[in-house]
């Protein structure tokens, strides 16, 4: 297997937050108690005799000074942004970096193809590092990255075989448990390694853990990772040592059925039947919780088995939640209450599982143009404070909430994640609408539509485009058949079957230069079936004229003109081994080129950008449904002929 080099330097000017607050005594201007201008009398003061001391004075002990320790940490990352915050237990933050810029800039994270911080320690953020190896199989490293000297240090190298189960910082150490597939025997392994750090050479020495021999007797047993504290796309997870410490035991799931694993690595089926299937998704020294079917209702609620009682019970008005974690005896968890297709309105809830009563903390509501699910994203505990992505000022950011019986509000930490363009440029508005049966009120269509609306101070000619861009009819029904008896008992038994539902969602806006306005839009069509089909759409005005433009009004070629350069590029970049050539139907470039020649006219979808444009193709026209969207970009030489559009 390769092995690279991952002890260098970072060449990279991060503004990196200071660790550590400093504080400066000033004396006021002005009169400060100011004394009273009548002085009072002064007592003679007799001054003792001096004391000569003719001993040698000992020599003062030299103490070295003690290292200072970087203070604790915890990462805040929203799955797939380019920014990582860290912040003290208070929530203030103590260092931050982007991901896109070291894996642009850094020589050795720069082998990398994407970065996913887990955990902070010791002044080190740690990331979970994928590349593809020479047999094209995905890989992953753990690096520790030293946010103040920029230095990043290999820890683990997991390659292809091992898939991370969790990774945390507990007892001074960093703890990293796996486990695999690969054995020829077909059982699931589980390993748990420790690394300390050596703090003069910040160097990573490992060791072996006895958790370990508990997986060698619990052989082929699925151990079920633990978080106290996080709900997010990566959380780093409690390791195995941690929850056999704390709680005495870990779980395990067997023929449906919970199975607790104790330190000696002995495996008890618990003495309860589950009448459904079990979801586990956390548990503690006293209880295990699970989501399961409700006995009356279809849907799934939250639940908890009760080690000590060994009794199960459902979490009361559950039916529908989502669960996010277990922190300091209470349950959280959500519910999207809303009423408006498209529109996701979170109630959030916290259950204490010592009085069993729950109470609603917060609630939030998402907004049109912006993709993300308020209040969910980034969810994450710390010192038994929330925190969450947020939409403040057009932008993306980390707040914390802080919530009584009077209600809640949000505090923002200056942690900003992403800038919303679409509302920098104007607004988006949005239309919802549902169409039922006029027998039986089963609804048979859903539609949600947003609209981007262009503010006046950027054309002249804004009304002219934001009239263009009103293309949703609220009044013109989708149902345009009679519907018979028959059909209305269809659509009672089964809704879902009957249910078509249609998406289209501003995705992004961008200005070319100071003359035109692209607004990028996304959609999904489901009617049945196995999957629905998703949809890309990009619009380009002229803000000098208020005039909608086209690919022709730029390109003077023919179709077949357009389809040949297309073609060309995508047999180029077939040789060069272009990850998107990857997932097309073609064995060769020549079949690549004839493959894509045979879809390319002047009407394929084109997205506009600074230097060039993309063509798009739906999935099944270059590849298989799996493959999704394939695009090429074409730069604006080969194109026209010139640099800019």
């Amino acid at each position: 297997m390769k092995r690279k080099v991952l002890s260098i330097i970072l060449a990279l000017g991060l503004a990196a937050s200071s660790l550590a607050g400093c504080s400066k005594n000033v004396t006021p201007s002005g009169p400060v108690n100011q004394k009273d201008e009548t002085e009072e009398p002064v007592a003679e003061v007799t001054e003792p005799e001096e004391v000569v001391n003719t001993e040698p004075e000992p020599e003062p002990e030299v103490t070295e000074p003690e290292p200072e320790e970087s203070p604790e940490g915890f990462v805040l990352y929203n799955g797939g942004s380019e920014n990582v915050y860290v912040t003290d237990i208070k929530g203030n933050k103590i260092a931050e970096c982007n991901t896109e810029d070291l894996l642009n800039t850094d020589l050795t994270l720069g082998e990398y193809t994407s970065l996913i911080p887990l955990e902070y320690y010791d002044g080190d953020i740690f990331f979970k590092c994928s590349y593809v190896e020479d047999n094209n199989m995905w890989c992953y490293d753990i690096m520790a990255y030293n946010v103040e000297s920029g230095n990043s240090t290999l820890v683990y190298g997991m390659g292809y075989e091992q898939t991370l189960a969790a990774l945390d910082a507990y007892n001074d150490k960093i703890y990293i448990a796996t486990y695999d597939y690969n054995s020829d025997d077909g059982r699931i392994r589980y390993r748990e390694q420790a690394f300390s750090k050596n703090k003069e050479t910040s160097v990573y020495t490992e060791e072996d853990t006895p958790i370990n021999e508990i997986f060698e007797k619990a052989d082929g047993y699925y151990f079920f990772t633990n978080s106290d504290n996080v709900y997010r796309y990566s959380p780093s997870m409690r390791c195995f040592t941690r929850d056999m410490d704390e709680y005495g035991h870990l779980v395990s799931l067997a023929e449906n059925n919970i199975c607790l694993i104790d330190s000696e690595g002995n495996a008890k089926l618990v003495d309860y039947t589950f009448e459904y299937y079990i979801q586990i998704f956390g548990y503690d020294k006293e209880n295990v919780f699970f989501k399961s079917n409700v006995p009356y209702d279809e849907r799934e609620a939250i639940c908890r088995y009760s080690i000590v009682d060994n009794d199960a019970e459902i979490i009361p008005e559950t039916e529908g939640a989502n669960a996010l974690c277990v922190s300091n005896g209470k349950l959280y968890y959500y519910k999207d209450l809303s009423e408006e297709y498209g529109i996701i309105n979170n109630h959030f809830y916290a259950y204490d599982l010592e009085s069993s009563q729950a109470s609603m903390i917060y609630e939030t509501r998402n907004a049109p143009g912006v993709s993300y699910n308020p209040g969910v994203q980034g969810f994450t505990i710390i010192d038994n404070q929330i925190y969450f992505i947020d939409l403040m000022d057009r932008v993306l950011k980390w707040v914390r909430v802080n919530y009584d019986e009077s209600g809640a509000s949000y505090t923002d930490i200056y942690c900003p994640d992403k800038e919303i363009v679409p509302l920098k440029y104007g607004n988006v508005i949005y239309e919802s609408n549902t169409e039922k049966c006029e027998k039986c009120g089963t609804p048979l269509v859903k539609e949600y539509v947003e609209t981007f609306v262009l503010d006046s101070k950027y054309s002249d000619y804004a009304d002219e485009i934001n009239r263009k861009l009103e293309v949703y009819d609220s009044d013109e029904s989708v149902v345009t058949q009679e519907i018979s008896d028959e059909e209305c008992e269809e659509h009672q038994q089964n809704p879902d079957i009957y249910l078509q539902t249609n998406e289209s969602r501003v995705s992004d806006v961008r200005f070319i230069g100071d003359k035109y306005l692209t607004v990028d839009m996304t959609g999904y069509w489901y009617g049945g079936g196995v999957h629905g089909m998703p949809s890309k759409e990009s619009r380009i005005f002229d803000l000098t004229t208020g005039e909608e433009k086209k690919l022709s009004d730029f390109y003077s070629g023919s179709d077949a003109d357009f389809a040949e350069l297309v073609g060309d590029i995508v047999a180029r970049d077939y040789d060069d081994e272009a990850e998107y050539t990857k997932g097309m139907f073609a064995v060769d470039a020549a079949s690549a080129k004839e493959t894509v020649v045979n879809s390319t006219e002047l009407d394929t979808p084109v997205r506009f950008d600074e230097e060039g444009l993309y063509v798009v193709y739906a999935p099944y026209l270059l590849g298989p449904f799996a493959s999704g969207f394939i695009e090429v970009y074409v730069t604006y030489e080969e194109l026209l002929g010139r640099k800019a559009l």
